[in-house]
Formats: structure tokens, sequence, C-alpha cells
């Protein structure tokens, strides 16, 4: 027999991360609460509110908004990140990043201007 929820009962959402796996192709914007793993492409804009993971075969054509960022992969847009930022070896931004502190790898790809610090996202 099924459980009936009253009002008074809070349901929990699973905390699962969302993840896009190698060979999707998203032909617009992504808004998602919570994480993101992103080894697919996407041709939009992506709003997270939680951690992004751009995966290696990743690849952004498009603005970025989320709390913290691992970029493995490519991005073609702006970059604006509430806490940290970082750019591994195999990464390659081209667009300008917003954070509040930033690591970089020797081997990673940046062409465009970081400001750092606290902002308004």
């Amino acid at each position: 027999m099924a459980k009936t929820i009253t009002k008074k009962e809070k349901v929990t959402p699973v905390n699962i991360p969302n993840q896009l796996n190698a060979g999707t192709v998203i032909d617009g914007s992504i808004n998602i609460e919570g994480h993101l793993r992103l080894d697919g492409k996407v041709k939009g804009d992506i709003t997270c509110s939680g951690k992004l993971v751009i995966g290696e075969k990743g690849e952004v054509v498009g603005n970025i908004n989320c709390l913290s960022a691992d970029i493995i992969g490519a991005v073609h847009g702006d970059v604006q990140v509430k806490e940290n930022t970082s750019l591994f070896s195999k990464s390659m931004v081209k667009g300008n990043i917003y954070t509040l502190s930033i690591n970089i790898e020797p081997g990673a790809v940046f062409n465009g201007k970081c400001i750092m610090g606290a902002h308004e996202n």
C-alpha cells in the first residue's frame, strides 16, 4: 500500500548529481539546482547552483554561472564562479573569468581576463 504524504511531513529531495555523458549534445540553455558533470557538449548558457565539472571531452559554447568550477575540457564564453575555479592541464577557456579564487595547472590554455575577489554574480 502506498504511503500518503500529509502537509505536515517534509519530503527531503535526494541529492543526486546531474550528468551529461560524452556524445550528448544540447542546443539550449541549462539551469541546474545542484551539481553537474558535463562530458558532452552544450551550445548555450549554463546556470548551476552547485559545482560544475566540465570533463576532458566536455565543451560549452556559452556563458557559465555556478558556485564552483573544475574545468578539464573546453569553454568558449564567460565564466562567473562564486567560489573557486580550477583550470586543469588539458583545459581551454576562451573568455573572461570572474571568480573568488583560481587555480591554473601548467598546460591549461586561458585566453581572456580574470577578475578575482568578491563580486556580484
